[in-house]
């Protein structure tokens, strides 16, 4: 028998395809827009992640710091000041250096020298990283044009000692007084006996960055002011912080000068947080104070005997 095969003429054996294929145009630019639509969604939420962490540090800082204002204060029977009776040696900054754990950097001060001669004035360089708030833009360390005998290059503070409140501001007439009330980080020191207004309504330090450079109405792009004392936006200056809500308002050409107004010399809270800067109250805590606190209690928040009973902050 034979085997009959099948012959099938004129058909083709198919090409091998290509699976491979690259993209067209149009693909590309929607894959493009696609991520950039993703990145638009991401990137706020990875920046507010980013605030979020930066506050909880500069919080944090404020809470050592009230810490060491208090041991400072159990050890001493005061709290530090700022140069009492003028004697620009003596900052609350300084003071509490051994109470932060830097009592080597507190040590390291030649007092036969004057504060900012020799040696010392090497060591106001230092940067103390509880002093350094990271949302603020300020550098670690700023030249200084030399005056007399200080130092060149000082290192920066983002906080400031409360030093009291002005009462002939017509917003506490009710307290009955005139000239300014004292605070309890001032030019002279505080017992605690003395805050009879209650360690949770008053105000040990704040918020104040920026260091030498002048921030709010005043500084414009071209022109980027420095405060008035460039030494007090370094913690081996004054660093000490006023509040006069009227007055200031009136001086800066605004409706209302509270928090984040400025950052000059004397002035009140300012940080660069969204909305309000942070201080550390005398029982410890820390609050987040709005730019929309009321005049009168961040003017009672910065008297320690004004009487008020302060609540909403």
């Amino acid at each position: 028998m034979f085997e009959l095969q099948s012959t099938t003429y004129g058909a083709r054996t198919p090409a091998p395809t290509n699976s491979q294929r690259g993209f067209t145009l149009i693909e590309l630019l929607v894959v493009i827009a696609v991520i950039g639509l993703l990145t638009a969604l991401l990137l706020p939420a990875v920046q507010a992640a980013r605030e979020s962490s930066r506050k909880a540090t500069c919080a944090n800082n404020m809470r050592q710091m009230g810490l060491a204002a208090s041991q400072f204060a159990t050890a001493r029977g005061t709290y530090p000041c700022s140069w009492p009776n003028g004697d620009a040696s003596i900052t609350w900054a300084r003071e509490l250096l051994p109470y932060l754990e830097l009592r080597s950097l507190c040590d390291a001060w030649d007092d036969r020298l004057g504060f900012f001669e020799g040696a010392n004035g090497d060591l106001a360089a230092t940067i103390v990283p509880t002093y350094k708030c990271p949302t603020a833009p300020s550098d670690d360390v700023y030249e200084y044009e030399k005056i007399g005998p200080q130092p060149t290059r000082m290192a920066t503070i983002d906080y400031k000692g409360c030093q009291g409140a002005n009462s002939n501001d017509p917003i506490v007439k009710h307290w009955g007084r005139t000239g300014w009330a004292a605070g309890i980080i001032s030019r002279e020191y505080t017992s605690p006996g003395k805050i009879t207004d209650g360690l949770s309504q008053t105000v040990l330090l704040v918020e104040s960055a920026g260091g030498s450079e002048l921030y709010g109405p005043e500084r414009s792009a071209w022109t980027p002011a420095r405060i008035w004392y460039p030494e007090d936006g370094s913690w081996v200056g004054r660093a000490l912080s006023s509040v006069s809500p009227t007055a200031y308002a009136a001086i800066k050409r605004v409706s209302r000068c509270t928090v984040n107004c400025s950052n000059s010399y004397d002035y009140g809270p300012y940080a660069f947080h969204d909305g309000g800067a942070y201080a550390v109250l005398a029982d410890g805590s820390v609050r987040f104070l709005s730019e929309e606190i009321e005049p009168v209690i961040l003017l009672g928040l910065y008297c320690y005997d004004d009487g008020d009973a302060l609540s909403g902050f």
